[in-house]
């Protein structure tokens, strides 16, 4: 629990205004082992904070060396799912897993060696203004990825 001196520097910054619902979505996530169930939970709950026009939480399969994909991009339609070859190098979620480094654009890359995959969403890459790829890291070891997709530009600060 915050203590009151927290409160009123959360209410004077405005950076802690959401953390009753970042609690609440962890406290879902850890209480949960499914993933489909997780990834809508994530995406309904994440769209209170941000635009996240495409969302998708991919899981590293080391026998078949792909991620495992869960995407959503309306909460009334079915989950999506695919799997993506990391072997596929020249695509943004490929790249955050191997890097193990988080992605943040607010515009078209100008990096035209990468691209979208269509697996879960066949959008063209131009409609894609703003995107964050976050790799899951557990133990040093990359286990997967979070990303968030926008249509609009400058959607993520």
């Amino acid at each position: 629990m915050l203590e009151e001196a927290e409160w009123k520097m959360c209410e004077n910054t405005g950076k802690c205004l959401n953390i009753d619902l970042i609690y609440s979505m962890s406290s879902k996530i850890l209480s949960c082992y499914d993933l489909k169930i997780i990834t809508h939970t994530l995406y309904k709950d994440l769209n209170k904070l941000l635009d996240a026009s495409y969302f998708a939480l991919a899981q590293y399969n080391e026998t078949e060396e792909v991620l495992d994909f869960w995407g959503i991009q309306n909460t009334t339609e079915p989950l999506r799912t695919g799997k993506i070859p990391i072997s596929e190098t020249n695509l943004w979620s490929v790249h955050c897993f191997l890097q193990k480094k988080e992605l943040l654009f607010n515009s078209q890359p100008t990096d035209t060696n990468f691209q979208f995959s269509k697996v879960l969403f066949d959008s063209p890459d131009s409609k894609r203004q703003s995107f964050i790829y976050l790799p899951l890291i557990s133990k040093q070891k990359c286990i997967g990825l979070i990303t968030v997709q926008s249509f609009e530009p400058n959607a993520y600060n």
